[in-house]
């Protein structure tokens, strides 16, 4: 039973993963089509969506953003973004009220390639953490080099990345894509 259980589980996360990462897509493109912040806050909240999988089937609340022990209401199991940009996909279970989520996978490397040996983000300027040097400049010949920053508390770096304003440094929690 377990055996089976696993497998629809596999099957559903990758369902779900090319959900999110579509989702993540059509939200960053919002982003940049507004033109403040608050407008484009107020206009995700309103998002829902279905999803099946493991557990049943669940009405799955917007934005699709939970983290390991957020307060969810929903059943089943359903999609999350997370990591760098919110381009990584996972799934989150709600159990008791508390959600239990996958660990975050990385976005599809044909469109956001990554390099998993990463340098220290000191080498590519700013004062060494990832937040000094987000959205700097990068060129396509640097597209998918990582680097991890000295952010104390976390594990923060970033990835030289085109989503639709050139080459720049997209930064967020690394989520074990790559490494020093």
């Amino acid at each position: 039973m377990t055996n089976a259980v696993d497998a629809q589980a596999l099957r559903a996360r990758a369902e779900l993963t090319n959900a999110v990462d579509a989702q993540a897509l059509r939200a960053r493109a919002d982003q940049s089509a507004t033109s403040s912040a608050s407008d484009a806050a107020s206009s995700a909240t309103g998002a829902t969506s279905s999803a099946s999988g493991a557990g049943g089937s669940g009405s799955c609340p917007g934005p699709l953003e939970f983290d390991d022990n957020d307060a969810c209401a929903f059943t089943g199991m359903c999609p999350s973004a997370c990591g760098i940009e919110d381009l990584g996909s996972r799934t989150c279970a709600c159990s008791d009220g508390v959600a239990d989520c996958e660990p975050c996978l990385p976005p599809d490397p044909a469109q956001y390639p990554i390099n998993p040996v990463a340098v220290d983000c000191s080498a590519v300027g700013g004062n060494g953490s990832a937040a000094s040097i987000r959205n700097s400049p990068c060129t396509a010949a640097e597209e998918g080099t990582s680097c991890i920053g000295d952010d104390s508390g976390s594990a923060r770096g970033c990835v030289c990345w085109d989503l639709g304003a050139g080459f720049q440094r997209e930064c967020g929690s690394v989520n074990k894509w790559f490494a020093k």
